[in-house]
């Protein structure tokens, strides 16, 4: 019993599309069809060519406007690409060069090597990273000012940038010769 009934249904299902629905629908395809030829035959030839060159002109346009990267976005990716436990106080862009200088203070040496890492994992984007120098904290427990330079890739505002993780704060290590000890290793694998 409840195959038959499955049957049945399924049956006038398939009718009701295959003979109602699809004729309708193709009836509906062809009048708007008819309705595009009969407006195209209203507009002359010439403007027909006008509006073609305009539509073509905004969609290259669009195009090279999306392979662009905003200043949203180049901050954005700063954000990304910045440790929680570093603070960029100056940022100075040279575009002729590709160039960024950024001077800042890290929270501890670690951090700061964790940051010299987040540069050096943006490939696609940064050439190469030196760092310009580090200056120890006045106090004991104080942060450590640095400068880093960054050259950027060739193409770098035409990429859209892709989110990286930034990583957690770490705890700060009370233990100073860790910390330029990962300064040092990172520093060295910088210059090779």
């Amino acid at each position: 019993m409840f195959s038959a009934t499955f049957l049945i249904i399924s049956l006038a299902t398939f009718i009701g599309i295959r003979y109602g629905v699809r004729p309708f629908t193709q009836s509906r395809i062809g009048a708007v069809n008819q309705r595009i030829e009969e407006f195209g035959r209203k507009i002359p030839l010439d403007q027909q060519l006008e509006i073609a060159s305009l539509y073509s002109q905004l969609v290259n346009l669009k195009t090279l406007l999306d392979q662009q990267t905003s200043q949203v976005d180049f901050l954005r990716w700063l954000e990304r690409n910045t440790n929680t436990n570093v603070q960029i106080n100056e940022l100075t862009v040279d575009a002729k060069k590709k160039t960024l200088q950024l001077s800042g203070s890290a929270r501890t040496l670690a951090n700061l090597a964790e940051q010299l890492n987040l540069y050096r994992s943006s490939v696609g984007f940064i050439d190469r990273v030196e760092l310009g120098g580090v200056n120890p904290p006045a106090t004991g427990d104080g942060p450590w000012g640095f400068q880093i330079s960054l050259t950027l890739n060739r193409d770098f505002y035409k990429k859209i940038i892709a989110p990286v993780v930034t990583p957690v704060a770490t705890e700060e290590n009370d233990d100073s010769s860790i910390e330029e000890e990962a300064l040092d290793e990172e520093l060295n694998q910088i210059d090779s």
